[in-house]
């Protein structure tokens, strides 16, 4: 059981770190909305920083707040470094 309270919880949208999150904060007492930014995480370097299929995490965790994505579908884009590659 936590002793620590919590008033809102950051997460990043990639797979490990949702999973994670679900996982420590199954059962914490300060139900803290959990929100999904896709700019909390790895600054995009390679082809392994590409997340996993955000809407299949989305039915797996749906009680996060994923209303800071703005495109569901290539969410990683908007961390690339190099503004003419996110374009």
């Amino acid at each position: 059981m936590s002793k620590v309270d919590v008033d809102v919880v950051i997460v990043s949208p990639m797979r490990r770190a949702l999973t994670t999150c679900a996982l420590v904060f199954k059962n914490h007492k300060s139900k803290a909305p959990i929100i999904v930014d896709p700019l909390f995480r790895e600054i995009m370097e390679s082809g392994c920083d590409i997340g996993s299929r955000l809407r299949e995490s989305m039915k797996d965790y749906p009680d996060f707040d994923y209303s800071l994505i703005k495109n569901i579908d290539y969410w990683y884009i908007e961390s690339l470094r190099n503004e003419a590659s996110r374009k």
